[in-house]
């Protein structure tokens, strides 16, 4: 199938730079997005969506201290797709449901 005419930057990349999304990719922004404008920022609403995000790739979530959150995703993860969407959690457009006053870290790496 074509891909989407959708962009977004990525990170590995200078800030100009963007890739087109896969039509699969679209899909997932889209349920991701639904679930989102629906959401109550709740811990099951997060691990929805970066169930969707990543195709329910053996990432981790651990709460190391009140109002934090750590995100670990697969060493072997392609995580340029996911890292966008976790790296604008304080942005209006947020896909990423976050309580108001929580931290959240992301990290590569098992």
């Amino acid at each position: 199938s074509t891909p989407c005419e959708h962009s977004f930057p990525t990170r590995r990349s200078s800030d100009l730079d963007t890739r087109t999304l896969t039509d699969a990719e679209y899909r997932k922004v889209i349920r991701a997005r639904i679930i989102r404008n629906k959401t109550n920022c709740s811990r099951g609403d997060l691990v929805k969506i970066l169930d969707i995000l990543t195709d329910k790739a053996d990432y981790k979530i651990e709460y190391p201290s009140h109002g934090e959150t750590n995100i670990i995703l697969p060493s072997d993860f392609d995580v340029d797709f996911v890292l966008y969407f976790l790296s604008r959690t304080d942005e209006d457009d947020s896909l990423i449901p976050k309580p108001l006053g929580f931290k959240l870290n992301v990290f590569n790496g098992d």
